[in-house]
């Protein structure tokens, strides 16, 4: 994907998400974000700065709704591959990891 489309993905991720009885997306979009930051070093400064405010912008979706979790009473999160408890305030919280 060129980085000019990585908002183009974004949206369409709500879209499926937030659409009722809309298609499960053919690709993840967070996979592609996550393959890109680990190659950060091997991309050009423009692609990164794209790459990078996109991942932002997912990292500020997760704590929304992590965030809207709490406040329905949810009390623990779990990693859904492992099963793991997950620390609440582990993304963008303060004390919490940043990135």
């Amino acid at each position: 994907a060129t980085p000019d489309w990585l908002p183009w993905g974004r949206q369409s991720v709500e879209i499926f998400r937030t659409t009722r009885g809309a298609r499960l997306p053919c690709f993840t979009h967070e996979l592609l974000l996550t393959t890109l930051a680990r190659k950060a070093g091997a991309l050009s400064a423009h692609i990164s700065s794209w790459v990078e405010s996109e991942l932002r912008s997912l990292v500020r979706e997760e704590e929304r709704l992590h965030a809207a979790l709490r406040e329905r009473g949810v009390a623990a999160l779990v990693d859904a591959a492992s099963g793991a408890p997950l620390d609440a305030g582990a993304v963008g919280e303060e004390g919490g990891e940043e990135g």
